[in-house]
């Protein structure tokens, strides 16, 4: 029988391949906190925002596919991949990502992503992508983000508030 926390993570990358923003925020706990290399420290509604903002405005030739390694009480992992083109620039890209998560009250409570920054850059900017990894220009590209996050945020704070239940 698979733990609980094997389904949390199950149901949740199902929810990622369907653009089902409600599932995916069922899975977090209200005080989440997220981080990858483009989004960093992400917490609570931010983390969330991420998501809706993701399932709102994802590529509509994405292909996603996925992997549950191990879950247990505390901790998780997984796998996943991802094909869609780049909306800024309409370049594909193809994303090999790894996962590592804490649970909470059989909710997700932790959740950092692991990729080859380098290697999405290139394939979304091309030659210019080779520049962004360094200090400076990354820095750039990850305010940029924070701030497309913010706005999609306040856009949207109603919809990824956390429901009462």
């Amino acid at each position: 029988m698979q733990h609980p926390n094997e389904q949390l993570l199950a149901k949740f990358y199902t929810a990622f391949q369907q653009n089902d923003y409600d599932a995916i925020a069922e899975c977090y706990h209200e005080d989440a906190q997220f981080s990858d290399d483009m989004f960093e420290n992400l917490r609570g509604d931010e983390v969330r925002a991420m998501w809706h903002m993701f399932t709102r405005g994802q590529a509509s030739d994405k292909k996603m596919t996925f992997q549950v390694i191990d879950a247990d009480d505390h901790r998780g992992r997984g796998r996943w991949h991802i094909d869609y083109h780049f909306s800024v620039t309409g370049r594909p890209i193809h994303n090999d990502i790894e996962s590592e998560f804490r649970f909470v009250d059989g909710k997700i409570i932790s959740h950092h992503d692991s990729f080859d920054f380098g290697r999405w850059t290139r394939q979304a900017f091309g030659f210019k992508g080779i520049f962004m990894v360094l200090g400076p220009i990354r820095s750039k590209v990850q305010q940029k983000i924070r701030e497309t996050l913010q706005a999609h945020h306040v856009k949207n704070a109603e919809a990824v508030r956390v429901k009462a239940t």
